[in-house]
């Protein structure tokens, strides 16, 4: 049973890839390398010696369901983070709740009402270097890093979405003004605090 999940989250990132038109917004498969790389934990605890605890986060606004002829899933429960260890996927389901934040002296990008989504899933791995992949497919968005986790350790992987910008709106200084509303244009992530 659990082979066929990942089996048809396998084939649910690959058709991901497909649409994504790039290579840095897909998570893709790289093929089973043979047994979980990883277990979910619950974060907290003694991480037994040869493993590492790799706990992933992130708190990402979007806008409301809305009524469309193309399928979104934006403001809906299967709006997902996708992460991949080393090739073998993990979906992150979002914990969402309504959220209407004031506009506040300078442009806000989550101003305004919406959906806040917040993830959180911990990984138990082996210790050593990883390729570590996350996606959101809804958005077209993702990124790929190779992290080395010590024996013992627990690490914190953060990641926080950069907004759109918002077609002839300026803000003060160099940048335009970006919005939730206008979706995802990338993801930065930090572990343990270090941008990556």
């Amino acid at each position: 049973m659990k082979t066929l999940r990942l089996l048809a989250l396998g084939t649910m990132l690959v058709v991901a890839g497909g649409c994504a038109g790039s290579s840095r917004s897909a998570l893709k498969q790289e093929g089973d390398k043979g047994g979980a790389l990883y277990s979910e934990t619950a974060r907290g605890g003694i991480t037994p010696e040869g493993f590492a605890d790799l706990t992933v986060t992130a708190s990402i606004k979007t806008h409301r369901l809305r009524p469309s002829l193309v399928p979104d899933s934006h403001g809906s429960a299967n709006y997902t983070l996708l992460v991949s260890i080393d090739g073998q996927p993990v979906a992150v389901p979002g914990e969402a709740r309504l959220e209407k934040r004031e506009a506040a002296a300078f442009a806000d990008p989550e101003a305004g009402k919406g959906v806040r989504y917040l993830f959180a899933k911990t990984l138990r791995l082996q210790a050593g270097t990883h390729n570590v992949k996350v996606s959101l497919p809804q958005d077209s968005v993702g990124i790929a890093h190779d992290i080395t986790l010590s024996s013992g350790s627990a690490n914190l992987l953060v990641l926080e979405p950069v907004y759109a910008p918002v077609a002839g709106k300026q803000r003060p200084g160099f940048y335009g003004a970006t919005s939730y509303k206008e979706g995802i244009s990338r993801i930065r992530t930090a572990l343990n605090g270090e941008r990556l």
